[in-house]
């Protein structure tokens, strides 16, 4: 009895270190003091001295907890410099810059002399790109230092967890004075012009689609490929292929296996000497690929592989993975919190635990069906391990991922060779042209196959954001068909059933909205709006890209009852672009009477003949027309209609307006001008400042009429905030540029709750 009990304690040990590891740095991500983390570790150090047996173990576990929670606050709440300009001195990393803009990562950074710790985004706008901004270059320049802000609206692009999940803690802006300081001779920064020098040549041996996707699957260059190549490999459930990780690993320790020979040889001693050879090998291609983290597990995991098979232990593949994600974690903690370790972890485990059982399932005496068979039992695996980051990081699922995914295990290990080939012929004159002609050849026909193939809408299903019933589903499906729960196959087919029931069930039927809510989304100097009043979402405005709204209605899995587009200025009405191409359904299209007769930007009408193409019915409203609600109403205040002159500005005959919810009004202005407000001078308990707070909108007089209680300002201008600010006075002002996307819930009797999204809510109050 104390040998199972003793063996059970190891078999949990790691992968309970990795668990409790992983909690602590959730739980270090949102503290507000990383106290509690050092007083904990100090007694779980103290009692796994002390302890023996499952309290030893418990002490480490707690330890662990300890640690994530102390290294998670670190990571996520880095102490940072005052923003002003300062004289910064670093070398260039990741330089992506396009013609016009420097956009690169400075490391090794001093700051007006000062070490810093991490690294910096720096980006600036120049009409020539200097020579010294490569990689491996060091720098000196002037530039303004900030703090880089969250995410604005709600489900959209935390920037600055992007940055941190890089080790970029703060950004430059700005380029003043730059010199060039060299080169830098520290091992990664000479990688990093080493991996700026083969891309290169690889592009120009190859062309650029084809160099780039090399480039991007050997060397980790994901900006060499094309956002809508990227775009293509993603919705056919095939965008691992592009992230050098385990999968490229393996082949490259498979190819080093070959190249030593003796594949029989089995003894203790020569694992030894493969495990040197290959650990070198792993260790020069992690620095060429910048250190990053799935390079570096993959390469913990081989290795660990070959010192079991050399210290004579059978390797135990769930406790490898734990091992390297326990590493991985250590070293770069904020990597829990980004896609590609769930999504790579995500394959592994499948992989690891749910393969097998497929795999068992099916025998073949042919070995070429027993081999396809292993082929889609993997493929099955990744895509079951990969389904819960999948469905959170993109709201989608491939259909066809994995009859696809079975063609690329066939496909990559030829494609790869090749590209393999090709990099190793690169100093070679004869030679490299004639490898390099061949595999252009294969690059740029795998591109246009994945470029056919990803052309239809029908290949991904769109879902929602998963809810918690989505993740209980999600883990009885995972669970019930791992080889972790040791039963009968037949008795795991009810549970998996049910399961993959709830995560249908997740995204099929969702509780209804009973509430009344307006959504102010930040958008620059842009305007985009949302009104949800029970169960009809009505859009006012799309802002320049459409791109958070978009995100907005797919995460929620909304579509549009109503789109109301105030005019149309791109600032307003050139995120229909986004919605369409997001395959955002609206049913009802409302623009004011006469719009077309006004001055509009060039492209519009042809953006809403589009629209109108998807099946969207098109309306206009003028003076007087009302839009009912099941909890209020949307009444017309201007234009007046037949009266619009032709060729008129068109922010002059914006829609304007009134919104009677739940007994609170809201007077939303559009872009209207301080010339016509008299006209639409009615009070109000909230109002929307017109024209992004531009001087030539909201007068005095109009702000005394319309005597609000709260004002919302749409704005990403510094100056005109404070002009707004001023004019405001006492009454509360709720600016995007602030508080990003400004949230409004409606409730009964004329009572209404603001708040922003970077900002603490507020306590209901009720409308004057």
């Amino acid at each position: 009895m104390k040998r199972q009990h003793h063996a059970l304690r190891w078999r949990l040990l790691l992968p309970g270190l990795l668990l409790f590891l992983m909690a602590g740095l959730i739980l270090g991500r949102w503290a507000d003091s990383p106290g509690a983390g050092w007083i904990a570790a100090g007694i779980a150090a103290a009692a796994l001295l002390a302890g023996r047996g499952w309290a030893r173990q418990a002490a480490a576990w707690a330890l662990a907890l300890a640690v994530g929670l102390c290294l998670g606050f670190q990571a996520y709440h880095p102490a940072l410099p005052e923003e002003r300009d300062y004289r910064v001195e670093g070398t260039v990393y990741e330089e992506t810059s396009q013609p016009g803009r420097v956009r690169a990562v400075l490391r090794q950074v001093t700051l007006d002399g000062e070490p810093f710790r991490g690294g910096l985004y720096w980006t600036a706008y120049v009409d020539e790109l200097p020579a010294c901004v490569r990689p491996g270059e060091r720098v000196s320049l002037t530039a303004g230092l900030y703090h880089p802000g969250g995410a604005e609206n709600p489900g959209g692009f935390d920037f600055r967890a992007y940055l941190l999940q890089k080790d970029v803690s703060a950004g430059l802006y700005g380029l003043s004075d730059l010199k060039d300081e060299g080169w830098s001779l520290r091992p990664t920064a000479l990688a990093a012009r080493l991996r700026r020098y083969l891309e290169e040549r690889l592009t120009d041996l190859m062309g650029e689609r084809a160099g780039g996707l090399v480039s991007t699957m050997l060397l980790g260059s994901k900006s060499m490929l094309p956002s809508e190549e990227r775009a293509a490999f993603s919705r056919l459930g095939i965008g691992h292929i592009l992230s050098v990780s385990g999968f490229h690993m393996a082949l490259l320790a498979g190819f080093l296996t070959m190249l030593m020979g003796d594949m029989k040889d089995k003894t203790p001693a020569r694992y030894a000497r493969r495990l040197a050879l290959t650990s070198a090998v792993l260790g020069l291609y992690c620095l060429l690929t910048g250190f990053n983290p799935p390079v570096v597990r993959a390469s913990i995991m081989l290795a660990l592989a070959q010192a079991g098979r050399a210290l004579r232990r059978i390797p135990s593949a769930p406790h490898i993975l734990c091992a390297a994600g326990i590493v991985t974690l250590l070293i770069w903690p904020s990597a829990l919190f980004g896609a590609s370790f769930q999504l790579s972890y995500g394959a592994l485990l499948g992989l690891i635990l749910i393969t097998p059982l497929f795999r068992r399932l099916w025998a073949f005496y042919d070995p070429r069906r027993q081999k396809l068979w292993e082929m889609f039992t993997a493929s099955l695996g990744v895509q079951l391990g990969i389904l819960l980051p999948q469905l959170w990081w993109y709201g989608e699922l491939p259909l066809l991922s994995i009859p696809l995914n079975l063609l690329l295990l066939t496909a990559a290990p030829v494609l790869l060779g090749l590209f393999w080939l090709s990099l190793a012929a690169l100093p070679l004159p004869f030679i490299r042209d004639a490898v390099g002609f061949v595999t252009r050849l294969a690059a740029e026909g795998f591109l246009a196959a994945v470029r056919w193939a990803g052309q239809g809408s029908w290949l991904t299903l769109k879902t929602p954001r998963p809810n918690a019933v989505t993740f209980l589903g999600a883990l009885m499906l995972f669970f019930s068909l791992s080889v972790l729960w040791e039963v009968k196959s037949k008795r795991r087919w009810l549970p998996a059933s049910l399961g993959l029931g709830l995560i249908i069930l997740s995204f099929t039927v969702r509780l209804p909205f009973t509430g009344t809510q307006y959504i102010q989304f930040s958008v620059g100097s842009a305007d985009a709006a949302l009104l949800r009043d029970r169960d009809q979402v009505v859009v006012i405005d799309t802002g320049e890209t459409g791109e958070e709204l978009a995100q907005y209605l797919s995460a929620n899995g909304l579509s549009v009852d109503r789109l109301i587009l105030t005019h149309l200025h791109r600032d307003h009405a050139g995120g229909l672009a986004g919605l369409i191409n997001a395959g955002v359904t609206v049913r009802d299209c409302y623009l004011p009477e006469g719009a077309g007769a006004t001055r509009i930007d060039e492209g519009m009408l042809d953006l809403l003949s589009s629209l109108l193409d998807t099946g969207t019915t098109y309306h206009t409203l003028r003076r007087g027309d009302a839009i009912e609600l099941p909890d209020g109403k949307l009444t017309t205040l201007w234009p007046p209609g037949s009266r619009v002159r032709k060729g008129a500005d068109a922010n002059d005959y914006s829609l304007v307006l009134m919104a009677e919810l739940r007994g609170t009004t809201l007077l939303l202005t559009g872009d209207i001008t301080g010339s016509f407000e008299g006209y639409l001078s009615e009070p109000a308990d909230i109002l929307k400042v017109a024209h992004h707070g531009s001087k030539a909108s909201t007068t005095d007089a109009f702000l005394d009429a319309v005597s609000p209680a709260l004002m919302i300002l749409p704005c990403g201008d510094r100056t005109r905030l404070e002009r707004v600010r001023t004019l405001a006075g006492d009454t509360p002002l709720y600016a995007t540029r602030e508080t990003g996307a400004v949230i409004v819930d409606f409730l009964d009797g004329g009572v209404f709750r603001v708040q922003g999204y970077k900002r603490e809510p507020v306590q209901p109050r009720a409308a004057e």
